[in-house]
């Protein structure tokens, strides 16, 4: 069965799976900054030369959960594998 309202898509330094009605994605585009605890903090990571921490988002309709990486558990670094296991941690919490 194919459903164009799906769109899976990769890269090194990113995952997402989007349809309709939400997504869930994983990488370098929503961030938390550790030295503030701001999600997508500008501030931080100009002044002070410093990497935010990546992170999943769960999205639907109306809401984002964003959960840092730190958070999630997973200990590797590839972003399709840390996408697979965020969704496994998100479906456990519903």
């Amino acid at each position: 069965m194919t459903n164009s309202k799906i769109c899976v898509y990769y890269s090194s330094d990113y995952a997402g799976i989007d349809f309709d009605g939400g997504g869930f994605y994983y990488g370098y585009e929503t961030t938390k900054c550790n030295l503030c605890g701001e999600i997508d903090c500008a501030d931080c990571t100009e002044k002070n030369d410093y990497e935010p921490e990546w992170c999943f988002v769960a999205s639907d309709r109306n809401t984002d959960i964003i959960t840092p990486k730190s958070e999630l558990g997973c200990k590797n670094e590839n972003a399709v594998e840390n996408l697979l296991y965020g969704i496994a941690v998100y479906m456990e919490s519903i």
